[in-house]
């Protein structure tokens, strides 16, 4: 088994092949190209970690910076959130005095439907909302106010509709004065 240890035999392949036998000098040769790759790949490698350390190094630049941003934004945030609750707090307000408003509003109409003759209530459309409804029963009221019939013994009545009054004005000998300083005017 002493053999020269300039010549070993490699140990045979498993794929059958036949063994090669390896000088030192063959064997020195491999290492030293085996040592330019390694050094070569080490170069690499070195390369690649300091790169790395740099990349890691903007990476958690860009993240403290964003963070400090954050913190800025987070102040934004805040006021923000502050100023929208102040806003919200308002149109609660309005909505509810709005909302009020049109209670009082369709308390006060149903108060002067009731106030208006028989006849008269008849012409008020269903389905108006608050606002629509007053201005039509202020409407109606000056009709119902300016349509007075005149009796010849000096006494007036209110008609059912202006065309009703002048009817039953007409119809008994009565003389019917409509909006009072239009029709005094032209008598």
């Amino acid at each position: 088994m002493d053999q020269d240890p300039a010549k070993r035999e490699s140990p045979p392949d498993t794929d059958g092949e036949k063994a090669r036998t390896y000088t030192e000098e063959d064997v020195e040769r491999r290492l030293r190209g085996s040592g330019k790759k390694i050094g070569e790949l080490e170069a690499r490698l070195k390369a690649f970690e300091e790169s790395e350390a740099r990349r890691k190094a903007d990476d958690e630049a860009a993240a403290k910076k964003r963070l400090e941003e954050q913190g800025q934004f987070k102040v934004l945030l805040e006021q923000t959130t502050a100023s929208k609750a102040a806003i919200e707090a308002e149109l609660n307000a309005l909505r509810e005095r709005e909302q009020q408003r049109l209670e009082a509003k369709r308390e006060a109409n149903e108060e002067k439907i009731k106030a208006l003759p028989k006849e008269a209530r008849e012409l008020v459309p269903p389905g108006l909302d608050p606002d629509a409804m007053e201005k039509h029963l202020l409407a109606l009221e000056r009709r119902v106010k300016d349509v007075t019939i005149q009796v010849r013994d000096g006494g007036t009545r209110s008609p059912q509709t202006p065309e009703d009054a002048v009817a039953v004005a007409n119809a008994r000998g009565h003389q019917a004065l409509f909006g009072s300083k239009k029709k005094e005017a032209q008598s």
